[in-house]
């Protein structure tokens, strides 16, 4: 089965984009065509608009005024049709659904276990996941999105369709009197030199470029071997992982102003203060489904 989505950039109305298939969405059984509709102004109208969508942290702070400000990552979703999956995923929409209208929702990273975005094509497995981000973006919520290991090649799709800013960068944020900086954390592990070296070539613009030219279902195979390796590294205690990485964060994480420095990528939720400053590593969305959330300058962890 097809595990690729096209989208056609026709718009019949401002905002909507053309996909193909059926799939959790009133449609004609068979080969056909359905609509994912927005408000007028699109995804995220009211929000940053195309030309915002890529941020840098090291030329601008990011500010914002919201009262109410989630934290997540490490869902790693897959195929639909594995076992745990439509559970897994019925919690994130439900999640997404129900955030306050006032609250801003950042996504540092490996919310996929593969995503890879083609000019044309992006991965259909994913197709009721976007429609639920593009749910909140229409609600006038602040989506942000940090890639991690496993999803960083986000392109167009997400900016201009879902309305998600997405960070090339860590994220510096300011809010509710707080100076917090948010990473996936794959960067900032201790001594995982032979990783950091594949980021420069996994992440280099030329080598991105190249790889678009490999068929689509092709790609997703050798993702697929990837990422079951990876799953594997998982093997490693997690908690011991983050207990390290804490240890090694109070004097790596806190050099640029910030009192706080939240995480992903290890597979273990952590709350650790010392000295008036925060570490803080999410958790994830495979075994513990946690996430950061800052109400009235405090910084908790909370369980789904």
């Amino acid at each position: 089965m097809p595990v690729w989505l096209l989208i056609v950039r026709h718009r019949p109305h401002p905002g909507s984009f053309f996909i193909t298939g059926c799939q959790q969405i009133p449609c004609p059984a068979g080969p056909a065509w359905a609509i994912l509709p927005s408000t007028p102004g699109g995804p995220g109208a009211g929000g940053p608009g195309p030309a915002q969508g890529l941020r840098d942290m090291e030329k601008h702070p990011l500010v914002l005024t919201s009262p109410d400000v989630r934290i997540a990552g490490d869902m790693h979703f897959r195929d639909a049709n594995l076992p745990g999956e439509a559970r897994r995923r019925e919690r994130f929409i439900a999640f997404m659904d129900e955030l306050p209208s006032a609250a801003a929702l950042f996504l540092i990273g490996d919310v996929f276990d593969f995503y890879f975005e083609y000019r044309s094509v992006v991965p259909r497995r994913f197709l009721e996941l976007y429609q639920a981000i593009a749910r909140a973006t229409r609600r006038g919520i602040p989506v942000h999105f940090i890639g991690g290991n496993h999803d960083y090649w986000v392109g167009n799709f997400f900016t201009r369709d879902l309305g998600v800013v997405v960070h090339e960068r860590d994220i510096f944020l300011e809010a509710q009197g707080r100076r917090i900086v948010l990473a996936h954390g794959d960067l900032v592990m201790p001594r995982d030199y032979g990783y950091k070296i594949l980021k420069s070539v996994i992440r280099n613009r030329a080598v991105v470029e190249a790889s678009r030219w490999i068929h689509p279902d092709l790609m997703d195979a050798i993702a697929g071997g990837v990422s079951h390796g990876s799953r594997r590294y998982f093997t490693v205690p997690q908690e011991k992982r983050a207990r390290a990485v804490a240890e090694h964060a109070w004097n790596r994480f806190f050099g640029r102003g910030n009192d706080a420095f939240v995480m992903g990528h290890v597979h273990f939720p952590l709350h650790e203060t010392r000295d008036g400053r925060e570490f803080v590593i999410v958790g994830d969305w495979v075994e513990h489904y946690t996430y950061a959330r800052l109400t009235s300058g405090r910084l908790r962890l909370e369980t789904l």
